[in-house]
């Protein structure tokens, strides 16, 4: 089913771009937009913008743009249509139905998220019937409360092989949709059982809250049954990029401006109960780079808690210096080898915690502990080995203005010379250099990509779009026109302007564009949406519109209307008449080469005389000198 225009538009409006986008990435205002680090490249300088006025983000590093319906695309792989059903489903938006009443969810992504929202429902309700009772009282043993249950929408599978199977498959869900979703697996036979069977439910939610997957909890001493189980690799669920309770917690961390890691569902659960909100643990794997860089969206902080045990421990050293890469700044909580955050809750409570976090030390500090704690003669190969060892940890700590601050740490450590720390010093720059290095072959490799696959504008042209390729003017003059219909009309009406109007190619290319999607208001989110569009337009018009070419606090003064305003008018004038000029200086220079070479001909003096008076009558008029 085709959504029409309309429902587009009113999906669009309704959606709050800084809100939608700030789920991922931690914004901050600078002047009329949003600013913050990339979600779609690495990077130390945010250069990732969001306009709200206008419903679009640009970063001007590695160039993505778009609205709130390519953000969702782009970020998280939905189709168009799950884009809108996504945010209608958020801010409350009723999607038209066909003629058999069905809304427009017709993909196999939209299909699993769908199958998952009816299991986590499932499960949830068995919890208050008393085949739950088994899950509700190991909740309630734990301190989860009936809010904490709801907000983490906890639930039971109950011990039937085929529960989810007959209530899901009866309800119209297909048992292939059931199977990608990860809740029931095909045996060698051909049969279908439920994966979690006889489990508390530990729901898994991603960044906008929809469900993706499951963690299960045994309930039986059955030996031969792991403990925990997890939802396997499907096409909404990367156990490599997803953090639990990132929903539940984002808030908080962005509040609290640090985040505490842990190793289990029931310590992150246990931490919220007792106060402890901003806590997050990774997805039943080992943390990993892509859940780095998004928790770091959030908080430059981290504070690590992991078990205290000695496999809980090397766990902490691993996670620690991976989030050092990312320029965390990075702390461990000390817990007891026999106790996790979740045992020193229901043991001691809240404020046993609040002191472990307080008392928590510098990454830094445990690691060099860590390694003295593992000599056995304290020799000169030890300690050099060590030495060696937190060199290339600071190497790799992308603010350099830290790395003075821990090479001292190193040196008082372990008691080095001078000539020890020059040496130091070496070590790190020679590591430095080489990580450049790589970081530049790879990039020069991307860059090659790039260009080999990048559309060429015409098929019998070689340039490449270039917004540098576009006059200051004409860009002023596109980014009217990209305000919505009335703006293009004005443009139309007062000017007539037409692709003749611009004097470089590439702008003309874009009025074009602009031209053949003046079909209604929203005209910038027409292209952004068509199918039609190269996306190379596409990243030009994003830039236009949202740079605020003219630089001046009135633009939006300028550029906000009822009607036609005299000083936009004015604006615009000027910008066609500097165009009008800089083509006529353009047409001295080859007039004045003609004369070069055919000096004997009277037209090119003639033609020359007339475009200096044309020329001088621009200059007048623009400086508001009569002509």
């Amino acid at each position: 089913m085709k959504l029409s225009e309309e429902i587009i538009a009113k999906v669009k409006d309704a959606a709050d771009i800084v809100d939608v986008i700030g789920e991922t990435v931690n914004l901050r205002r600078r002047g009329q937009n949003y600013l913050g680090l990339c979600p779609f490249h690495n990077e130390k300088t945010p250069s990732f913008t969001v306009s709200a006025n206008k419903g679009i983000y640009k970063c001007f590093g590695c160039g993505k743009g778009g609205n709130v319906f390519t953000f969702l695309t782009d970020k998280f792989g939905m189709s168009f249509i799950e884009a809108i059903e996504s945010l209608a489903a958020k801010y409350h938006v009723e999607l038209p139905k066909d003629e058999q009443g069905i809304t427009p969810k017709d993909s196999k992504r939209s299909q699993i998220y769908d199958a998952l929202e009816k299991t986590e429902a499932l499960y949830n309700s068995l919890l208050k019937n008393k085949d739950g009772k088994i899950a509700y009282d190991y909740f309630k043993g734990r301190g989860f409360d009936d809010e904490l249950i709801e907000k983490f929408r906890l639930g039971y599978s109950p011990d039937d092989w085929n529960f989810i199977t007959k209530t899901l498959s009866s309800s119209g869900i297909s048992i292939d949709i059931l199977e990608e979703a990860g809740v029931v697996i095909k045996s060698d036979k051909g049969n279908y059982f439920d994966r979690f069977r006889s489990r508390a439910i530990f729901p898994i939610h991603d960044f906008m809250g929809r469900v993706i997957g499951f963690g299960g909890r045994s309930l039986t001493d059955d030996k031969n049954s792991a403990k925990y189980i997890n939802s396997p690799q499907t096409l909404v669920y990367d156990k490599s990029k997803v953090l639990f309770g990132i929903y539940e917690a984002k808030n908080s961390i962005r509040n609290k401006q640090y985040s505490i890691l842990t190793e289990g569902y029931a310590d992150v659960i246990s931490l919220h109960a007792a106060g402890f909100t901003n806590s997050i643990a990774s997805s039943g794997t080992s943390l990993t780079q892509d859940q780095l860089r998004e928790l770091k969206r959030f908080a430059p902080k981290l504070y690590i808690a992991y078990d205290g045990d000695s496999a809980g421990q090397e766990a902490a050293e691993r996670a620690g210096e991976m989030a050092l890469q990312f320029n965390f700044e990075v702390f461990i909580v000390k817990i007891a080898e026999d106790d996790d955050p979740d045992s020193i809750i229901q043991k001691y409570g809240a404020e046993k915690f609040e002191q472990l976090i307080h008392s928590a030390i510098d990454f830094f500090d445990f690691k060099i502990t860590r390694l003295k704690s593992g000599f056995k003669s304290e020799s000169a190969g030890e300690i050099t080995a060590a030495v060696r060892e937190m060199t290339k940890i600071t190497a790799s700590i992308p603010d350099e203005m830290k790395h003075d601050f821990y090479i001292r740490k190193i040196s008082e450590s372990f008691n080095l010379t001078f000539s020890q720390v020059e040496l130091l010093y070496k070590e790190k720059e020679q590591i430095r250099k080489k990580t450049r290095a790589d970081e530049s072959n790879r990039n020069e490799q991307n860059q090659a990509v790039k260009k080999a696959t990048e559309t060429i504008i015409d098929q019998n042209e070689s340039q490449l779009l270039s917004i540098d390729d576009i006059f200051y003017e004409e860009k002023l003059v596109l980014s009217y026109a990209l305000l919505g219909l009335n703006e293009f009309s004005d443009l139309m009406e007062h000017f007539e302007i037409g692709t003749e109007t611009f004097a470089t190619d590439v702008a003309k290319l874009i009025f074009k564009v602009i031209q053949d999607n003046s079909t209604n208001d929203d005209i910038l989110g027409t292209i952004i949406n068509s199918e039609y569009v190269p996306n190379e337009y596409k990243d030009i018009i994003i830039t236009i519109s949202i740079k605020d070419e003219v630089g001046s606090e009135n633009w939006e003064l300028k550029f906000g209307r009822t009607e036609f305003k005299a000083n936009m008018k004015k604006v615009i004038t000027d910008c066609l008449m500097k165009l009008e000029k800089r083509k006529v200086d353009e047409s001295l220079i080859q007039v004045m080469n003609l004369m070069k070479k055919e000096p004997e001909e009277i037209e090119h003096l003639k033609r020359f005389q007339q475009l200096k008076e044309q020329a001088m009558k621009l200059n007048n008029s623009l400086m508001g000198i009569p002509n």
